[in-house]
């Protein structure tokens, strides 16, 4: 059996109309709002590292190694 992964549970506030949207793109690729929400971050999170390089997180101190991380476009 594979290891699990470790998880990070958060809390996100969104304005209702982004909801609603989000809900649809959910329920039509037959996902949970918050496994959606998951899948575009890990999607984005892929693709930056592709373009930029791996991005290395101390995971004992939560600090970013690479401090000159730009999301804008994301």
């Amino acid at each position: 059996m594979a290891d699990k992964k470790e998880v990070k549970k958060f809390q996100m506030t969104l304005n209702l109309d982004s909801y609603e949207k989000l809900k649809i793109l959910a329920d039509k690729n037959q996902r949970s709002v918050v496994r959606q929400v998951a899948y575009w971050v890990e999607q984005n999170l892929e693709k930056y590292e592709s373009e930029h390089g791996k991005i290395s997180v101390m995971q004992n101190n939560n600090v970013f190694a690479n401090t000159e991380i730009s999301m804008s476009g994301a």
